[in-house]
């Protein structure tokens, strides 16, 4: 009995183990200016399709990750006011969605930085 109950634990550790460091492996973040273009990180590219709308791209797949983002700097100096929203891009298991928004909820073009957790 405690064999197998020592097996099924190695096994269920070594799962996990797995799983953890295959998830660590893609996480990412970018900065991004309020143009769109890709200042630093992980990410493959970035682009501005529309006011206040970018889309990131990652060179592995990020559809099961957590997205968190904020205004920011691209350089040194307090980011400008303002709210992001993010979300999975869709079709592309590798891009991530981002809307940035003024104070008073308009769509505005805003530097961000975008965090991805797997």
């Amino acid at each position: 009995m405690r064999a197998r109950n020592f097996l099924a634990f190695t096994v269920l550790a070594g799962l996990c183990a797995s799983s953890y460091a295959d998830a660590k492996q893609g996480s990412g973040f970018a900065v991004v200016d309020s143009s769109g273009a890709l200042e630093r990180g992980t990410a493959t590219g970035a682009s501005r399709s529309g006011t206040g709308t970018y889309a990131v791209e990652f060179s592995h797949s990020v559809k099961k990750c957590v997205f968190t983002a904020t205004t920011g700097s691209t350089s040194v100096g307090a980011p400008p006011n303002g709210y992001v929203t993010v979300a999975g891009e869709g079709e592309d298991p590798n891009g991530v969605f981002v809307a940035t928004f003024d104070p008073t909820g308009a769509p505005a073009d805003l530097a961000f930085h975008l965090n991805v957790l797997c």
